[in-house]
């Protein structure tokens, strides 16, 4: 078996059977569980909550992290070809390995979590999708809702 296959096989009944046991006495444990992983949050996220780059946050408990591997970085930021210092935008790259096979990070799926812009990061939403060449936009949202619409709507 290699490395990937199989690493997170998981049935139904230990999942339950997890659930019980984290939801058991008033969900201590649960609770805990989340505690553990906020603190170990707040070390990864340093880059978003940076002064600079808190208002490019459309949501105050939502960052991607610090990790180079699942930050996406603005080029052109980064190239200092803009007045903004900061590559920031709150957005994280997925690379998904597909269950039979293990490709490079070249060949394997890339997806793109971000949150909707902001009038402030519109600019910076858009050079992301030119960058990293994203051709399909799938937005979680209500149809519409004017302070987060990316398109025109007539």
């Amino acid at each position: 078996m290699d490395l990937y296959q199989h690493q997170y096989d998981f049935s139904v009944n230990q999942v339950v059977k997890k659930w019980r046991t984290l939801t058991a006495n008033d969900s201590i444990l649960l609770k805990q569980e989340f505690d553990t992983l906020r603190k170990m949050d707040e070390k990864r996220i340093t880059i978003a909550t940076n002064p600079i780059n808190k208002s490019k946050n459309r949501y105050p408990l939502i960052y991607p992290y610090d990790e180079h591997f699942c930050r996406v970085s603005l080029k052109k930021k980064i190239n200092n070809q803009t007045n903004d210092d900061s590559d920031y935008i709150n957005a994280s790259i997925i690379r998904c390995i597909l269950p039979d096979q293990i490709t490079t990070a070249s060949t394997s799926r890339i997806f793109y979590a971000a949150q909707g812009p902001t009038e402030q990061t519109i600019d910076d939403f858009i050079e992301m999708i030119v960058e990293q060449q994203i051709t399909v936009i799938v937005m979680l949202s209500f149809s519409y809702d004017p302070l987060t619409c990316i398109y025109a709507v007539s």
